[in-house]
């Protein structure tokens, strides 16, 4: 049976999409793993931990500096991808939308799955707590029966959590995410976590990060990360999209 397939439906031309070059030395013909081999394995890998897409091609070497805070940010980070697995704390990104904080996150994030068998996982929290809501309700507080949406959540080796902070506030969304940090921190689970609210605004409209997610669980996250603090104006307004003239 002939491929069909159009010559223009091909994604490599080196190997025509098998993942595999080959070639012939002494009469012998061998065959050698194409490099578009390893990028369509590491997309499968970032797939299966839930990386959006809009994040899969970013990483440390793409992130552009605007700032002192983002450059001592990024010399952190290349310091922490060069201790791991040696260590046994997580990153907490503080810091204004657009200043880089998810880019960042998921560069460590993506760097240190070539180091680990662990699983991983990335979630957004306000959509995790909107499926938490939507699959059990938004009476739950007992932490004996814990049902599979948060103990899944809760026991992933490593985690990274995106834009905690962002949900509605309330006392079920607290408890949630009480319940999910305090599994973490009493199995010395590894967590990441971004948020765009910090510990001392610079506004004092601006609420605190305790104020967001509750007193205990900022305690903990102090034992359980390191922060990363990141400054500057919104990058997406500034060099995306910016202003028509």
């Amino acid at each position: 049976m002939k491929n069909t397939r159009k010559k223009q439906d091909i994604i490599c031309p080196k190997c025509s999409d098998t993942g595999y070059i080959n070639f012939v030395r002494d009469g012998i013909t061998y065959s050698r793993p194409c490099e578009c081999l390893e990028k369509r394995l590491s997309m499968f890998h970032y797939k299966s931990m839930n990386i959006p897409k809009s994040f899969m091609d970013k990483d440390i070497d793409s992130f552009i500096i605007s700032n002192k805070s983002q450059q001592t940010a990024v010399s952190a980070i290349r310091d922490y991808i060069g201790k791991f697995p040696d260590i046994s704390y997580g990153l907490l990104f503080m810091g204004p939308a657009g200043t880089g904080k998810t880019h960042l996150a998921v560069s460590v994030f993506k760097a240190i799955r070539t180091r680990t068998r662990d699983r991983m996982l990335f979630m957004d929290a306000s959509s995790l707590l909107n499926n938490i809501k939507h699959s059990i309700g938004d009476r739950y507080s007992d932490e004996s029966s814990t049902p599979d949406i948060i103990r899944d959540v809760s026991s992933i080796p490593i985690l990274l959590l995106d834009d905690l902070g962002s949900q509605k506030v309330s006392m079920w969304t607290q408890d949630i995410i009480k319940i999910i940090i305090s599994h973490r921190y009493n199995n010395n689970l590894l967590t990441f976590i971004t948020t765009p609210y910090e510990d001392r605004p610079k506004s004092p409209e601006k609420e605190k990060l305790e104020q967001r997610i509750g007193e205990i669980n900022r305690s903990r996250l102090y034992e359980m990360c390191r922060i990363i603090s990141l400054e500057g104006e919104d990058f997406r307004k500034m060099m995306i999209n910016p202003r028509l003239l």
